[in-house]
């Protein structure tokens, strides 16, 4: 029961801040929850709270609760913590990968253009096919795979200055590797969405165990009783409030 005479223990709920951000693109949020976590296992488990803690939460709970910090944040192999950050990183692997493999395949199209500008110097129709005054080539990734599939296989059935068969073949590799590391991009894409996603989705169901400890907690070690300040403290708890749910 809440003592009207006292402030009431409440947590911030400002809605309206924007979330820190952290490496990996994990929410801080979840950081301070998994620390949290680890604070209250840690006084759960604790020779100075147990016993009296567990008449009131069950044992069971307690061990809930370190199971779900071992998914999250603890087990050595495959924790979600571990996961995401790994994910963010294969991102930013596969993006680089696909921007140098992008840039690469645009110079060498530029080369073609240039062969081919040089062939058909007073043709324009052959100019305009090889778009070598395009606005904005290269700009769009959709309409630079199809250019460049229409610029190598045009190149194929002619004969350019200073453009032989192996440049053609090294164009078609770099269009190939691009078009598959721009796959792999979106691939890690997804999983790094779907792990993150398992992550909050894991991080709200610790916090529920979280609050059912701190619940018992706080009717244990009464905040009356100014000699249980300690043990409040130990829960996140106020020494002179009691918690609100």
């Amino acid at each position: 029961m809440t003592d009207n005479a006292n402030p009431v223990d409440t947590q911030p709920t400002d809605k309206t801040a924007k979330k820190r951000r952290s490496p990996g693109d994990i929410d801080q949020d979840i950081l301070d929850a998994i620390a949290a976590g680890k604070k209250i296992l840690g006084s759960a488990m604790s020779d100075h709270y147990n016993a009296a803690l567990t008449k009131r939460v069950k044992p069971e709970k307690i061990a809930a609760l370190g199971t779900a910090l071992l998914t999250i944040a603890d087990q050595p192999d495959g924790n979600l913590v571990a996961q995401v950050i790994n994910n963010h990183n294969a991102i930013k692997s596969a993006t680089k990968t696909e921007q140098d493999l992008g840039k690469q395949l645009f110079a060498k199209l530029r080369a073609i253009q240039k062969g081919a500008g040089n062939t058909y110097k007073q043709d324009q129709a052959r100019r305009d096919a090889y778009l070598i005054n395009k606005p904005d080539f290269g700009k769009d990734r959709e309409t630079f795979e199809a250019d460049a599939a229409a610029i190598i296989g045009l190149a194929r059935n002619d004969t350019l200055d200073n453009i032989i068969a192996a440049d053609l073949d090294e164009a078609q590799t770099l269009l190939d590797n691009w078009k598959q590391a721009d796959a792999d991009q979106k691939t890690a894409q997804r999983v790094a969405g779907e792990t993150l996603a398992a992550l909050r989705t894991a991080a709200t169901a610790m916090t529920a165990i979280v609050t059912t400890i701190r619940v018992g907690a706080d009717v244990v070690f009464d905040y009356h009783d100014k000699n249980n300040a300690t043990a409040r403290s130990a829960f996140n708890l106020q020494p002179d409030r009691p918690m609100q749910t």
